[in-house]
């Protein structure tokens, strides 16, 4: 025999030595396995098995549920792409496992089997070991498509409720968030493939973390919802507008006018210097409407954050109003709409602002107290204490005349907050003694000496829009002029309707 044909011969008796090996080895655990099977085909069929209970589980739940994890309420849903593609998944993998199972059906012994019998099954095997490894190697591959579509399934759904987060921070909707979170934490606790806890611990974590922010946002939300009362905007609704070219003034330099000049105001909003600014004027000169003007003027907000620079900047606007409820002329209403203000642009202050409120939130879920005069003093100067180093606040107040209190006490609060650094404040008031008193050496304007030519001007315009005025200065024009300059006069000793 030559040398090729004696290695050609002995390797195939080694083949055949493999192969009888293996068909014995094989034969006995068919014949003393209880399922008439070798144990790699129990414990392929017991993982394929599994398997298949995971894969319809999963297609059960997302026939139930949309991409944010929500009941599906009517046949029109259609499911995300992710979905659809985990669902063509999942049927494809449940195929090839039923298909599976059934091939290792086939290959089990009977329970009575003999040795012969078991030897047979045995060969049976063997012969089919190559197909059962496709199967096999294509199972694994649809449960790694699917394992990694759920990843990506559940980045979906976190996004979808990080977002729905945000949108409902200033909504009553804490408690379905909250509910919806919860129940997304449980299925992924549940429904998850085994094996895989790990891959899911970081989304885990962070679902906790958003219910414990959503616990947070719904305390910020019932504690502004506490703040504000029904009435708090109604007096500026009720301020009319000013003139288009009235107070235009007010943001130019008083520096060398003639008559009685005022404080230059864009340098107070943008300086450091000078605390407070006092704008005042007879009954009916214009204060509430120049306040108005002024809050919301662009020019005013870009000069107050020249005056925050780099730093967060809140703003607050209060009219107060001696014709109004209870809580638009008192201390009470005074300090809550500053703080719902306040605390609306930022409500993570709320905690260090209302801290003795958010503890027993914390503790009880509620607190159905009655706000006290005494805690919402401390509330407003923990606000003006909290702005050192963390914000600026610019607080403007209208009307403290129209205040049913102690007008002293008004003004020590404000002295309060002001006493701070990063707070300043914008206050307006009849020149009673009381206020000439304490705001005399402050940056201030008297409306009533600023205003003739506004108040002309208002005049003007809307005679000379009047086809009968029009005709009087035709035929009297001296008297014309004279009878706009008397309307002026008279307009600084009644309420004029252009400005209150």
């Amino acid at each position: 025999m030559d040398p090729l044909n004696a290695v050609g011969l002995a390797a195939g008796i080694l083949q055949f030595v493999e192969f009888t090996a293996k068909l014995v080895n094989d034969g006995r655990q068919i014949y003393h396995s209880a399922q008439g099977a070798t144990l790699e085909n129990c414990d392929l069929e017991a993982v394929t098995q599994s398997l298949v209970v995971l894969t319809e589980g999963i297609s059960r739940y997302h026939t139930r549920y949309d991409s944010k994890g929500r009941l599906q309420n009517s046949a029109s849903d259609i499911d995300a792409p992710t979905e659809q593609s985990i669902n063509k998944l999942g049927t494809s993998c449940q195929d090839i496992a039923k298909e599976l199972l059934d091939a290792l059906e086939q290959l089990k012994a009977p329970n009575n089997r003999s040795r012969w019998e078991s030897i047979v099954e045995a060969l049976k095997t063997v012969w089919a070991r190559s197909k059962i490894q496709e199967l096999r190697h294509r199972l694994d591959q649809y449960r790694v498509a699917i394992h990694t579509a759920l990843l990506v399934s559940t980045r979906i759904d976190m996004s979808n409720m990080t977002a729905d987060i945000k949108k409902l921070r200033r909504k009553d909707e804490m408690g379905i968030l909250k509910a919806e979170v919860l129940e997304a934490v449980q299925r992924c606790r549940t429904e998850s493939i085994p094996g895989n806890y790990g891959g899911y611990a970081h989304i885990m974590r962070s679902l906790e973390k958003m219910t414990a922010k959503e616990k947070d946002l719904s305390m910020q939300a019932r504690l502004l919802q506490q703040l504000s009362f029904q009435d708090q905007p109604e007096r500026e609704h009720r301020i009319v507008k000013a003139h288009a070219k009235t107070f235009r003034w007010i943001w130019t330099d008083p520096t060398g006018q003639l008559n009685k000049p005022w404080s230059h105001f864009p340098a107070w909003l943008e300086g450091n210097d000078d605390k407070l600014y006092w704008m005042t004027g007879k009954a009916g000169s214009g204060k509430s409407t120049l306040m108005k003007y002024v809050v919301h003027q662009e020019r005013c907000d870009e000069s107050l954050r020249r005056w925050s620079g780099q730093m967060p900047l809140i703003v607050t606007r209060f009219y107060l109003w001696n014709s109004g409820s209870e809580h638009q002329m008192s201390q009470e209403g005074l300090i809550r709409a500053i703080l719902h203000d306040a605390l609306s642009q930022h409500p993570e202050l709320i905690p260090k602002v209302l801290s003795k409120r958010w503890q027993r939130y914390q503790l009880f879920g509620s607190d159905v107290r009655v706000w006290k005069t005494s805690e919402l003093e401390e509330s407003f100067e923990a606000l003006a204490k909290s702005a050192e180093g963390s914000f600026k606040l610019c607080l403007f107040v209208d009307g403290l005349d129209e205040f049913n209190g102690e007008h002293d006490l008004l003004i020590r609060l404000f002295r309060m907050a002001i006493s701070f650094p990063n707070v300043k404040a914008c206050l307006s008031s009849r020149p009673w003694p009381i206020f000439e008193e304490a705001f005399e050496q402050e940056p201030s304007l008297r409306l009533e000496d600023i205003t003739y030519p506004d108040i002309i001007k208002y005049i003007t315009d809307h005679l000379t829009a009047n086809t009968g005025y029009a005709a009087l200065r035709r035929k009297e024009p001296g008297f014309s002029s004279t009878l706009i300059e008397n309307i002026a006069k008279k307009s600084s000793e009644i309420v004029f309707p252009t400005f209150n």
